[in-house]
């Protein structure tokens, strides 16, 4: 069975995905952990790591930006539609 794990840290997650392996699955671990800790704590060399800090960082810029358009939503009277229309 394929199984892809994503945390943001390894609490006990790296652990079921040590154990998931061991049993025979194809298991994917994405994670913030370097690979060569995750591996410290007994996930297989086979089983791929991938840290999220270069996929992720991206994302983490653009939100610092703000958004460039308000996600306030418009809450529009029939009374504000009509003195915008004038």
């Amino acid at each position: 069975m394929r199984i892809g794990i994503v945390t943001s840290g390894r609490f006990h997650v790296l652990d079921f995905a040590r154990e998931l392996a061991a049993l025979g699955n194809d298991v994917t671990f994405y994670s913030y952990v370097p690979r060569k800790r995750a591996q410290r704590f007994g996930l297989p060399a086979g089983c791929v790591i991938v840290p999220l800090l270069p996929l992720v960082f991206p994302l983490g810029v653009l939100a610092q930006r703000g958004p460039t358009v308000s996600a306030r939503p418009c809450m529009h009277t029939e009374k504000s539609i009509q003195q915008v229309a004038a």
